[in-house]
């Protein structure tokens, strides 16, 4: 993970091109696993907030071009005990 920002968002070192390398292409509601710290997370790939539910957790690229993770309206670094040092791994579901 490269930084956790002041709304908790985990910004990760990938970018749109390498998780497409990795994964294929991904449409909003592309079901995803990931590893958070050792913990896993069920999320979808979204290209809004709005594309969950409040207090769900969403996967996108966020306004530098990096691969993020969020939690609608709430802190993914509290809710799954992530700092910048955490590995996180990512899977299609």
């Amino acid at each position: 993970m490269r930084i956790v920002d002041g709304f908790g968002t985990l910004v990760l070192a990938g970018d749109h091109s390498s998780i497409e390398s990795a994964l294929g292409t991904l449409a909003p509601g592309t079901a995803l696993t990931l590893s958070v710290a050792g913990k896993p997370v069920n999320t979808v790939w979204a290209t809004r907030f709005g594309d969950v539910a409040v207090g769900e957790p969403l996967c996108y690229i966020d306004s530098t071009g990096r691969l993020a993770l969020a939690i609608n309206l709430g802190s993914a670094a509290e809710r799954f005990g992530a700092g910048r040092r955490d590995p996180v791994i990512i899977r299609r579901s």
